[in-house]
């Protein structure tokens, strides 16, 4: 008797193991392709505000717009140097070695 439940409860977690691995499959697919849409409309859309003659300043909105605002405009790690000051000391050294 208890191992027929247990038989019963391994095949029922096999089947709800296959079908959470099918719907996680078929979630991650429709997640790609809605983003692969996505990337379609912007690049139509940023298309659509180059070729406005009448507003040419709204394709560089529009990029400035959908860039990532985190992101630095300056590098925070170059090679075991760490930060605004070591990155400095070692672009400082290179120009330096390259000088003289």
């Amino acid at each position: 008797m208890i191992f027929s439940v247990l038989l019963l409860m391994v095949v029922i977690n096999g089947y709800l193991h296959q079908v959470m691995c099918r719907t996680r499959a078929e979630f991650k697919l429709a997640l790609r392709r809605c983003r692969a849409a996505e990337e379609q409309l912007r690049a139509d859309a940023r298309a659509s505000q180059l070729a406005n003659k009448q507003h040419p300043k709204a394709f560089w909105d529009g990029i400035r717009k959908d860039s990532c605002r985190k992101a630095t405009g300056h590098a925070n790690k170059v090679g075991n140097a760490i930060g605004a000051q070591e990155v400095l000391l070692i672009s400082a050294s290179y120009v330096l070695m390259k000088v003289y």
